[in-house]
């Protein structure tokens, strides 16, 4: 093909017919052009299906680490609640609505714990990294960047606090006061419990204990809800 158009612009000169083979050669220009463009317009597209692809990947990892730690979450708030009652169970001993039994041993020891999660954010710095405007919505970028550099932090500074007063306070009593069972089930058994339900300090550390527990819980639903709605817009976008 190329051996023709060469023999066919050389005949032209030949033939002292200069009009006609400009005419071809700026077709054969035009051609070539067009040719160009053609090709560039293929590898633009063939390199924006790599950045849609790559761009849907990010997103996709996103929302399994989200789903991740929404399950996670779920299983803290659930065992956090299953604490918060056994405690209150403990607060109607101390009351007087209950008599001791060392069944109840279990729960005395639940009543100290606390459960967490920690946010995986492999995938968000991942997506930071490349950039997060793939997220066209402003709102669900915005709440995402909050949730891995706001919330995440404060979700893990919950825990030395909730440390801090087990270890300050919580721990010394409880070792002055009960036995360990170490059982199927752990448990607390009081070295006298009429007086242990007289005591003022421990009913103090039981009502401080429901309360941290309280007030984790709010922030770990909290922290549940935000992560369910961002879930729920990224899948809307891709």
């Amino acid at each position: 093909m190329i051996k023709f158009f060469r023999r066919f612009r050389q005949n032209l000169l030949q033939e002292n017919r200069f009009s006609k083979y400009l005419l071809y050669a700026i077709g054969e220009i035009v051609l070539v052009v067009v040719g160009i463009l053609i090709a560039l317009q293929i590898n633009n597209w063939n390199e924006k299906q790599k950045t849609v692809q790559f761009e849907q990947k990010l997103s996709t990892e996103l929302i399994q680490s989200l789903q991740s730690d929404i399950k996670g979450m779920r299983f803290v708030i659930k065992e956090n609640r299953e604490i918060m009652q056994q405690a209150s169970v403990i607060i109607e001993l101390i009351e007087g609505q209950r008599t001791y039994h060392d069944s109840l041993s279990t729960y005395i020891f639940n009543a100290h714990e606390y459960y967490h999660h920690s946010f995986d954010k492999s995938a968000y710095e991942t997506s930071r990294t490349h950039g997060l405007y793939f997220i066209k919505n402003d709102s669900t970028r915005k709440q995402l960047s909050d949730l891995y550099e706001w919330q995440y932090e404060h979700n893990s500074n919950l825990r030395p606090i909730r440390n801090d007063f087990y270890s300050s306070t919580v721990e010394p009593f409880l070792a002055e006061n009960f036995a360990l069972e170490l059982t199927e089930n752990k448990g607390l058994i009081p070295h006298n419990p009429e007086d242990l339900i007289k005591n003022p300090k421990y009913k103090f550390i039981i009502m401080s204990s429901i309360s941290k527990t309280r007030t984790t819980l709010y922030w770990q639903n909290k922290f549940l809800e935000n992560m369910e709605t961002i879930k729920k817009r990224l899948k809307s976008e891709f």
